[in-house]
């Protein structure tokens, strides 16, 4: 699914914790028109206009993240799509805040550019050392910082294997793209975050927004008219 010469019939999921999202709703649009989606999968809760068939697939899911703290969302609602038995082989992994800008022909794997996560993500430091002191705890890996505001390539097989060996870090907080790129991904490539909070912005491929620049700067109406036809998902009125 995920050849060397092109994306086609690509599967999408999204885990999600809300009554409703227009960054949501625009991100699958923005998927749609840049990717060739072949299914949408939703994982959490289900906003009114998301409509059900045989490409746009739900997934009810309720977590509690107990004492895992935050770093565990992801996993727990991934854990509950391979419960539910609709998990794909295959998939890229998405968030609401996520948009794509520019068609993708080929799939390249990405970490974030350390110079970049130094300038602005020092108040992550702490999480990451948790992470990357859980991959030594697991065979001595370090590595790549994969916490970018933009897709991140899942396989089945790896998703399986890496929640058995989460259940037993002694400290489960930690950055789920991290800790599965450094596991599994080996040909990944350098880049800047697109997280967009102010209106001094450059668009590249991938641009994530927060609830504030999305609904009221430059970024989000840029997004809106960019993508402003629904999608397969969408029940339209």
């Amino acid at each position: 699914m995920f050849g060397k010469k092109t994306t086609k019939n690509l599967d999408l999921v999204y885990y999600f914790e809300g009554q409703d999202s227009e960054e949501l709703r625009y991100s699958i649009r923005s998927a749609c028109e840049n990717l060739n989606v072949r299914k949408i999968f939703l994982v959490g809760d289900k906003p009114k206009w998301f409509k059900e068939t045989e490409n746009s697939v739900y997934v009810h899911s309720k977590i509690n993240i107990g004492t895992n703290g935050l770093g565990s969302i992801p996993i727990l609602h991934l854990a509950n799509l391979l419960k539910s038995g609709k998990c794909p082989d295959e998939f890229l992994l998405m968030n609401d805040d996520f948009f794509i800008l520019k068609r993708i022909k080929t799939w390249v794997n990405y970490y974030r550019d350390e110079k970049d996560y130094e300038e602005k993500a020092r108040k992550n430091h702490s999480f990451h050392l948790r992470t990357f002191r859980s991959l030594t705890f697991v065979n001595n890996l370090d590595g790549h910082k994969y916490n970018l505001h933009s897709p991140i390539k899942i396989e089945k097989k790896n998703l399986i294997e890496l929640i058995k060996i989460w259940s037993t870090l002694p400290k489960r907080d930690i950055d789920f793209r991290t800790f599965y790129g450094n596991l599994y991904i080996k040909d990944a490539i350098p880049i800047k975050d697109n997280k967009i909070t102010t209106d001094d912005f450059q668009l590249t491929v991938f641009v994530s927004t927060n609830n504030d620049s999305f609904k009221n700067l430059k970024i989000g109406r840029i997004l809106r008219t960019k993508f402003n036809k629904p999608s397969f998902v969408e029940m339209v009125k």
